[in-house]
């Protein structure tokens, strides 16, 4: 099974901790600080899990998903999200992604993280947390 994950998230210290803690999973992560630094590296999306916090400077994670979505990318992918609301729930599902609720508690990210780089069917529009 593939085990590369693609990470943007603006906050230098949250990049490194997340990095570091999927790395002691077994993950390949590549980092970056956001959407466009990841479009420079388009030949990555190929087998790669897109891991996207929502917030994002000048963007955020499910409007830069969607785009890539119309472009042909169809990477798995995960948004990190703080209290997300039931539009989000909606554009998540549009975009064939599966959001995961901040904090990011005990193994529910990397459990979710293999599900969606297993290509479990599981795993589409799965949500971690509470829908509110």
């Amino acid at each position: 099974m593939n085990r590369k994950v693609l990470l943007v998230d603006s906050d230098p210290a949250e990049r490194a901790a997340l990095s570091f803690a999927l790395e002691l999973e077994g993950f390949e992560v590549e980092t970056f600080s956001d959407s466009a630094a990841l479009d420079s590296r388009a030949e990555l999306f190929g087998g790669a899990c897109l891991l996207l916090d929502q917030r994002q400077a000048g963007s955020n994670g499910l409007a830069y998903l969607a785009g890539l979505r119309k472009r042909g990318v169809h990477s798995p992918a995960a948004i990190m999200v703080t209290n997300p609301t039931k539009a989000m729930h909606q554009l998540a599902n549009a975009a064939f992604a599966s959001l995961i609720e901040k904090p990011l508690l005990d193994n529910a990210l990397p459990t979710l993280l293999r599900e969606l780089l297993a290509g479990g069917s599981s795993a589409l529009f799965q949500v971690t947390g509470t829908e509110t």
